[in-house]
């Protein structure tokens, strides 16, 4: 469960601590998983022939993820995909954003469980986890990354996906810079993305839209996690 994981996250030798005394330089955030660097991606084949599976993008989603990555380029950030779909087709509408900390409990459970609860509000549930590293040399799979998707996937019911951001990528603004993974048996296999390009990013970003993610609600309540303000900017531009 969630819960479970949360504990396990909590443990002095599970704990994810960020310290930053003087950040490197690099570019808007780092680079896509790597399935030849990472083992907990491992190259796969889906059973579905002439197929691969798909997770669908929206723009409200991935302006979310991506300027969460861009307001803490010196931070590994992670959030949450709120959408809709059966298997590993996944249709992602919208991303909470939750930490820029390092992911530890009791806030991943907290954090989870309000996303569950307002997304079923809307008839949607959780997909997927997306995640970016704080170095632009580091291609490997968040730690977590594999858990947390395992355990959100078991508490909602249905599988969730994995998402990456890369920074190498967005450099190239034909480029939405997502990679993105599903479990297949014992291990995760590539996705097909759906997404348009970075170009809403970029002018959300020269525009000074912020983010709120889950740490930063926890800081003051009065700040919204839910980013309201992002899907009112993208249908007015």
């Amino acid at each position: 469960s969630v819960q479970a994981l949360a504990l396990q996250l909590a443990s002095p030798r599970r704990s994810r601590v960020v310290l930053h005394l003087t950040p490197p330089q690099r570019s808007l955030r780092a680079p896509a998983w790597s399935v030849r660097r990472s083992p907990l991606l491992q190259s796969t084949s889906f059973a579905r022939p002439g197929a691969m599976p798909k997770v669908t993008v929206a723009p409200l989603a991935h302006t979310k993820m991506l300027l969460h990555a861009a307001q803490y380029p010196h931070c590994a950030v992670d959030g949450l995909l709120i959408g809709a779909g059966a298997g590993a087709d996944v249709s992602a509408a919208d991303a909470v954003p939750l930490f820029h900390n390092g992911t530890l409990s009791p806030a991943l459970e907290a954090a989870t469980a309000a996303a569950a609860h307002d997304a079923a509000a809307s008839g949607r549930r959780i997909v997927g986890y997306y995640a970016a590293n704080e170095h632009i040399d580091d291609a490997s799979a968040a730690r977590t990354a594999g858990p947390v998707a395992d355990a959100l996937a078991k508490g909602g019911g249905a599988p969730a996906v994995l998402v990456q951001i890369s920074n190498r990528r967005l450099a190239d603004a034909g480029d939405h810079g997502l990679s993105a993974f599903a479990r297949a048996g014992d291990s995760w296999g590539p996705l097909d993305v759906a997404c348009a390009p970075s170009s809403k990013f970029l002018a959300a970003l020269d525009a000074g839209i912020e983010i709120v993610d889950f740490d930063a609600h926890l800081d003051d309540v009065a700040k919204d996690w839910r980013n309201p303000h992002v899907g009112d900017w993208l249908e007015a531009n």
